[in-house]
C-alpha cells in the first residue's frame, strides 16, 4: 500500500522537529533556529541548524539534511517507513503500509531476546555467576562492558534453558533457533550451550540470533562455540557490533575490522567505538555490502600469527575487488588486541593502532619480505614475481614506480630491469591488457592536459588542509592510497604524514627541514594560490574526483591498448565528459 504525499506533508507539518531531534542529539537554540554538532560526521564544531520555521535541519559541513522524517531514517538506521511509522506516532497518525508480517520471524526474536536475559540473569544471580564474574574480572571485562555487550551465562545443567522455556515456546521453536536438542529417538531434549559465558551475536538490523559461548573452566571441549546456522543464524550476515557501532563508523567514516568479537571488547574498553569483527570467519561478500553502505574505508586488524597473517591476504583481495580503501594494522607475532591491550595498557594500545597502519600494497611488501633472502636466487625471483602479482592488482603507475624504487634497493637490481620483468612476467598470459601500462600513450599527455588541472586542483586543496592539521593529515593519506596524480604531490603529503607521528604541529620555519628544495618549491606555490574551498568540499570530495581521474586514466590506457577501437573517438568523449565538470573548481 502507497503512503499517500499528502499524509507524508501532514505528518512533517505536525511534527515538532526540534523535540525529536533534541531527543536524538543535544541542540540549543540560536536565535529562531537551533543548533548542534552534526550526527552523520565526526563534527567538533556545530555545523547542523535545525529550523522549526522551515521543518528542516541542514549540515553546513557535510550536506547532510532533510525534513523530519528523514533525520529519524539517517540516525536510527531503518527504513523510510519505519521512520514514517515513528513520526506519525508524535502526531496521532498512524501508518498501516499493509506489509505481511512473518509471525515465525517475530516469535523467534522475541525467544531470542528472552534468551539473552535469561542469560544475563543467571550470571548476575546464581553462584555458577560468581565464578564466571570472577573470570571475566581476569580479563577486565567490568559490569559496564557486561552491561553494554548484554553477557550472560549458560548453566552446566543439561536442559536447565529448555525447562524455562517449554511452557511458552515449542520445541520446534528452540530446536529451529539453535537453542536446543534432542535425542535421535526424539523422546528427550538438552540444551545446546552448557557451562559457558555467552555473548549475543546480532544481524544486521540489530536482532539477536545466535551466541557464542566460552568457557571458562579448563576443560577438553573447544574454547568458543558458536550458534550452527538455522533460521535465523547465518555466519554470512553476523559483524559482531554492527549495529551498535553505526553511528561512530559513519562519523569517523572508518572502521576496524578485527577477527573476534574479544578484540572488538578490547578497542571498546579503550575508548574505540568503531569497530566489528567478522567472528573468526573469512570475510563474506554480505559483510563487506554491510560496511560498504556506511564507509569506503576499512582498517583490518587480524591476529599476527601466521593464520592471522594469511586471512589478511585473502581478505585484501577480497577488498579490492570491491573497491574498498584497506589498510593494515599489523600486530606483533603471536598477538591479538585483546592480549596487547591487556600486556601493554589502553594508550600503548590505541597508540599502535594509531601510527602502525600501513596501506595494503605495503602490509604484503612487509609480509612477502620476511621470506627474502638476498643470496638466495629462487628467494629472490620468488619474492619478485610475489610482488609483480601484487602490482598487477593495482592501477597505479605511481604504486608501481614506488615499488620498484625499493626492490630495487632491497635486493639490488637497477630499477630498468625491474621494470623490463615486470612487463615480460605478464607478456605470455591471456590477461595482458588488463593490467595498467607502465609506459603512457603519447597522446595522452596533450588531450587530457587541461582536464588534467582541475584534479590537481583537489590534490593540492588535499595539501594544504593537511598542512594545516594533523588529523586531517592522516585521514588524507589514509583515503588517498596511492592514488595520487602527482607524484610531488605525494611524497610533500607523505613526509607531512611522517612528521605528524612525533609532532602536533609544522612550523613554517620545519618545512626546509622536511621538504626538499623541488617539494618546497612545489609547496610555496601551493600556499601563495589562495584556494578557496565551499561548504560542500570536504576531504571525501576531493578523494573522490582524484580517484575519479586514476580510474578514468586507467581505462584509457587499457582501451589504447586494444587496436580495433576508434582511438580518437574515445579521447573526444573522454574529454567532453571531463570538461563539463565544474563541480570541481
Amino acid at each position: 500500500m502507497r503512503i499517500s504525499e499528502e499524509i507524508i506533508k501532514e505528518i512533517i507539518d505536525k511534527a515538532d522537529i526540534v523535540n525529536i531531534i533534541s531527543s536524538r542529539i543535544k541542540i540549543d537554540k540560536k536565535g529562531k533556529d537551533y543548533i548542534g554538532l552534526c550526527p552523520f560526521h565526526n563534527d567538533n564544531n556545530p555545523s547542523l541548524s535545525v529550523s522549526p520555521a522551515k521543518k528542516i535541519y541542514k549540515c553546513f559541513s557535510c550536506g547532510a539534511g532533510g525534513n523530519v522524517i528523514n533525520f529519524v531514517k539517517e540516525f536510527d538506521h531503518i527504513s523510510f517507513m519505519e521512520a514514517l511509522k515513528i513520526v506519525g506516532k508524535t502526531v496521532d497518525i498512524e501508518i498501516d503500509t499493509d506489509q505481511k508480517v512473518d509471525q515465525n520471524m517475530l516469535r523467534y526474536h522475541s525467544l531470542m531476546e528472552e534468551v539473552t536475559k535469561f542469560y544475563s540473569v543467571y550470571l548476575t544471580s546464581t553462584n555458577e555467576g560468581q565464578k564466571a564474574l570472577a573470570y571475566l574480572k581476569k580479563r577486565n571485562i567490568d559490569e559496564n562492558i557486561i552491561k553494554r555487550f548484554k553477557i550472560g551465562l549458560s548453566s552446566f545443567d543439561n536442559d536447565l534453558l529448555y525447562r524455562e522455556f517449554k511452557d511458552k515456546y515449542s520445541e520446534i521453536d528452540l530446536i529451529n533457533t539453535g537453542m536446543i536438542r534432542s535425542t535421535q529417538e526424539g523422546s528427550k531434549y538438552f540444551d545446546v550451550f552448557k557451562g559457558r559465558i555467552m555473548f549475543p551475536l546480532a544481524d544486521f538490523d540489530g536482532y539477536i540470533v545466535g551466541f557464542s559461548g566460552r568457557i571458562y573452566e579448563k576443560s577438553d571441549e573447544s574454547k568458543y562455540m558458536n550458534s550452527f546456522d538455522n533460521v535465523i543464524f547465518n555466519k554470512s550476515n553476523i559483524l559482531f557490533n554492527y549495529k551498535e557501532a553505526l553511528n561512530d563508523i559513519k562519523k569517523l567514516n572508518f572502521v576496524y575490522v578485527f577477527e573476534g568479537f574479544m578484540d572488538v571488547i578490547a578497542a571498546y574498553r579503550a575508548g574505540i567505538n568503531n569497530s566489528v569483527a567478522t567472528m573468526g570467519t573469512a570475510f563474506t561478500n554480505e559483510q563487506i555490502r554491510a560496511i560498504k553502505k556506511i564507509t569506503n574505508n576499512i582498517i583490518l586488524c587480524y591476529d599476527g600469527d601466521l593464520a592471522g597473517v594469511e586471512a589478511t591476504k585473502k581478505t585484501i583481495n577480497l577488498l579490492n575487488s570491491f573497491n574498498i580503501n584497506v589498510r593494515i594494522v599489523l600486530l606483533p607475532e603471536g598477538n591479538d588486541p585483546d592480549d596487547y591491550l591487556n600486556q601493554y595498557g589502553v594508550n600503548n594500545f590505541v597508540s599502535y593502532l594509531e601510527n602502525n597502519t600501513m596501506s595494503a600494497f605495503d602490509y604484503l611488501y612487509k609480509i612477502y619480505k620476511r621470506t627474502l633472502n638476498i643470496e638466495d636466487i629462487n628467494s629472490i625471483l620468488s619474492f619478485k614475481n610475489k610482488i609483480f602479482d601484487v602490482l598487477a592488482s593495482y592501477k597505479s603507475d605511481m604504486l608501481n614506480e614506488i615499488a620498484f624504487k625499493r626492490m630495487s634497493d632491497d635486493i639490488s637490481l637497477n630499477t630498468d630491469v625491474i621494470k623490463e620483468d615486470y612487463l615480460k612476467h605478464f607478456s605470455k598470459t591471456t590477461y595482458r591488457t588488463q593490467i595498467p601500462e607502465f609506459r603512457k600513450p603519447a597522446a595522452h599527455k596533450t588531450v587530457k592536459k587541461r582536464q588534467k588541472q582541475q584534479y590537481l586542483l583537489c590534490e593540492k586543496k588535499l595539501i594544504f588542509l593537511a598542512y594545516q592539521n594533523k588529523d586531517k593529515c592522516a585521514e588524507i593519506f589514509r583515503k588517498l592510497s596511492f592514488n595520487y596524480v602527482n607524484e610531488t604531490h605525494y611524497l610533500i603529503l607523505s613526509k607531512f604524514n611522517n612528521y605528524y607521528k612525533t609532532s602536533q604541529k609544522i612550523e613554517e620555519r620545519q618545512l626546509k627541514e622536511i621538504l626538499t628544495d623541488k617539494e618546497l618549491e612545489v609547496f610555496n606555490s601551493i600556499i601563495n594560490q589562495k584556494l578557496t574551498f565551499r561548504n560542500d568540499q570536504d576531504i571525501d570530495f576531493f578523494v573522490n574526483k582524484i580517484n575519479e581521474y586514476i580510474n578514468e586514466l586507467y581505462w584509457y590506457r587499457k582501451k589504447t591498448a586494444n587496436k580495433d577501437i576508434d582511438v580518437e573517438k574515445y579521447l573526444k568523449d573522454l574529454g567532453s565528459k571531463i570538461k563539463t565538470r565544474n563541480d570541481i573548481k
